[in-house]
C-alpha cells in the first residue's frame, strides 16, 4: 500500500516584510522607486543637467537604469553613459546620428547621464527612462 506524505511546505507569513520575497521579486521591486520620466517625441531628452537644446522632459540628478520601449519601436536613441560605454551603434559619443532602435517592450540596462531620441516617433509610442 502506497504511503501518502503531506505537503510539509511551511506557509508563507505575511508579517515578515521584505523577507517574504525571493531576490529576484526584491529588485522588480526596487526598480522605478525612484520615479521614471516618458521620452514621447522626436529630439526630447531627459538629462541631469538640462543644458541642452531641444524640449527637456526629464532632470533628474541620478541619472537612468533602464530604458524600456513601449507601443512600438524608438529609433535613433543615444544615451550618454556616465562609465564610458555611450548607448550608440558603436559604443562611441553619442552624435545624433548614430542611434540604435529598440525594439517594442525591448529593456536596455545601463547608467545613463542623458537619454536623447533622434528618429521619429509615431504618437503611439513612448520611451520609459526609470530613474537610478
Amino acid at each position: 500500500m502506497p504511503v501518502k506524505f503531506k505537503n510539509h511546505m511551511p506557509k508563507k507569513r505575511t508579517d515578515e516584510g521584505i523577507h517574504t520575497y525571493e531576490g529576484s521579486e526584491i529588485a522588480n521591486i526596487g526598480l522605478g522607486q525612484n520615479g521614471f520620466d516618458i521620452i514621447g517625441s522626436q529630439n526630447h531628452y531627459v538629462e541631469e543637467d538640462g543644458t541642452l537644446s531641444g524640449t527637456l522632459v526629464g532632470n533628474w540628478t541620478r541619472g537612468w537604469v533602464m530604458i524600456k520601449a513601449i507601443g512600438g519601436a524608438v529609433t535613433g536613441v543615444e544615451g550618454t553613459s556616465n562609465s564610458g560605454d555611450h548607448l550608440t551603434l558603436d559604443g562611441s559619443a553619442p552624435s545624433g546620428s548614430n542611434g540604435i532602435t529598440i525594439a517594442d517592450t525591448d529593456v536596455v540596462f545601463g547608467n545613463f547621464k542623458k537619454i536623447i531620441v533622434k528618429g521619429a516617433m509615431s504618437a503611439a509610442v513612448t520611451l520609459i527612462c526609470y530613474r537610478g
